[in-house]
């Protein structure tokens, strides 16, 4: 079984001393990562980029508007735009292999796929299935790669562009195939999303955003919460979130100043938001988190 090879083929990568062997593979192929845990985690909110990730071992929950999904052994999860979304592993050892997806090689496909009388298409952001031997088949010669760094730079972009070809065709194809055309939906919404991503520190216009993209406001939040199933304003409060959180948790800054560099004006308000979104103040995260560093640090000072 495809599964059983691929796992043979990570573990003695993810298990190599100091992570070398990782570093090499990772830093030669570049579409590929790893993910290997000894142990549950408890629920964490994270901004996943396009990506499939396929499950080697163990389990894991992803929550996507309101709804869990609980990936196994075998199942691949794939997200087709940046989603800020909820994740734990709940069955151990855990090892995936995650791809990261090129829209614009995506897109690059359509004079190839342009005449193709595909059956369906769907606008969601998240979705879990078993994949195609074709994808997984695929996935494993583009591993294989990593034994040669002549074949990687001959071979690699080959298969980079099959892998964006069988997502697709295959079982994942309904919710790609809208970004392959630019003028669709999905593709202004990836859009919106890009251009929020890169500016959530910012206030934006949104109704100016929407004319800039060619809809109408009521068309552009129709779409755009159809697609992530939340507002362009709550996506961007997501980010600033998300990233205060990360920048804290970092112990980078005060929280005060991670307030105004995420883009509030009014620390009390980032505090209430940020408290009502992750159930303790910001206060309490960083100190918390300073608290186990340095009792990682008075560990490490006494060995």
């Amino acid at each position: 079984m495809i599964i059983q090879e691929l796992r043979k083929m990570v573990y003695p990568i993810i298990a190599s001393e100091f992570n070398e062997e990782r570093t090499r593979v990772s830093n030669l192929l570049s579409h590929l990562k790893f993910s290997y845990l000894q142990q549950e985690t408890t629920f964490e909110r994270i901004i996943y980029e396009p990506l499939i990730s396929l499950i080697l071992q163990g389990s894991k929950e992803t929550i996507w508007n309101d709804k869990t999904f609980k990936i196994g052994t075998g199942d691949c999860l794939c997200i087709c735009h940046d989603m800020p979304l909820i994740s734990r592993v709940v069955e151990y050892p855990y090892m995936s292999i995650v791809f990261r997806v090129d829209i614009n090689i995506l897109r690059s496909l359509y004079d190839d796929i342009k005449d193709v009388p595909f059956s369906s298409f769907d606008n969601k952001a998240v979705e879990v299935h078993q994949p195609d031997n074709e994808l997984t088949d695929a996935l494993k010669r583009y591993l294989m790669l990593a034994q040669s760094e002549g074949d990687v730079k001959i071979m690699g972009p080959m298969i980079i562009k099959e892998i964006h070809y069988r997502l697709i065709t295959g079982s994942f194809g309904p919710i790609f195939r809208n970004l392959v055309y630019f003028n669709s939906n999905a593709s202004t919404i990836s859009r919106a999303i890009t251009f929020i991503r890169n500016n959530f520190n910012d206030r934006i216009n949104m109704p100016e955003l929407a004319g800039t993209l060619g809809m109408s406001s009521t068309s552009f939040y129709r779409h755009f919460k159809k697609i992530t199933a939340i507002s362009p304003l709550q996506y961007q409060k997501e980010i600033r979130l998300i990233t205060a959180r990360n920048l804290l948790l970092m112990n980078a800054k005060t929280v005060t100043d991670v307030a105004y560099q995420v883009g509030y004006e009014s620390p009390n308000q980032f505090s209430r938001e940020y408290s009502h979104k992750f159930g303790v103040s910001p206060k309490e995260d960083f100190n918390k988190n300073k608290i186990q560093k340095q009792n990682s640090l008075d560990i490490y000072s006494q060995t």
